[in-house]
């Protein structure tokens, strides 16, 4: 039996790492999955073609979740195809690794319009997908708001900042039969990470 069969999810981020394996779990349990990705188009098709040669259904939007219209456009994209949405998981980020010392405002800014700004955007115009079909959405976090990583403090005060974002919405949509949660999985070997960390990390 396929749990989320029928059902519909979009994953940021999701042409690599662990977005890639969460697209390509949603798609082994049923769900037609959007595959979100800024800029590397093949890769992102490379995860849909993953999920559609094992059986699954696919597609892949690009969105730089740095620019409000854009995620504007992606969800009304979404509504078009497919009507609604079920599941949203906020999996994307991206930030200059270096002290907060070596921290320009440009980067600071661009941390946290990705990793806050855009979870807010992404999560208001999910919503009203969502109307009437209860739904989950789901932010994914990272060791950096539980310990000091070198080079870590921009993004982890992102990601502390979403963390916090999450309880609230948790609250104010529960009324509407939406579940929101936040996922701290702690350091996972993924291409980004041993580049980020190192491979001794």
């Amino acid at each position: 039996m396929k749990h989320f069969a029928e059902r519909i999810a979009l994953i940021t981020g999701a042409s690599r790492g662990i977005g890639r394996a969460t697209a390509e779990h949603f798609a082994r349990e049923g769900a037609s999955v959007i595959v979100n990705y800024k800029r590397n188009r093949e890769a992102a098709e490379a995860t849909v073609d993953a999920i559609t040669k094992s059986g699954g259904r696919a597609v892949a939007i690009a969105a730089d979740l740095e620019n409000g219209d854009a995620i504007g456009a992606m969800f009304a994209e979404v509504r078009q195809r497919f009507g609604g949405l079920d599941f949203l998981v906020a999996n994307a980020a991206a930030t200059a690794f270096r002290s907060l010392l070596d921290t320009k405002p440009h980067h600071l800014s661009r941390t946290f319009a990705i990793t806050v700004a855009g979870f807010l955007r992404c999560v208001q115009e999910a919503v009203p997908l969502m109307d009437g079909r209860g739904g989950a959405i789901v932010a994914i976090s990272g060791i950096d708001t539980l310990k000091t990583v070198p080079d870590h403090g921009a993004l982890g005060a992102a990601k502390a900042a979403m963390e916090m974002m999450v309880r609230y919405f948790a609250a104010e949509l529960a009324p509407q039969g939406i579940r929101v949660n936040g996922v701290n999985p702690g350091y996972v070997d993924t291409d980004s990470a041993r580049f980020y960390a190192g491979a001794d990390y």
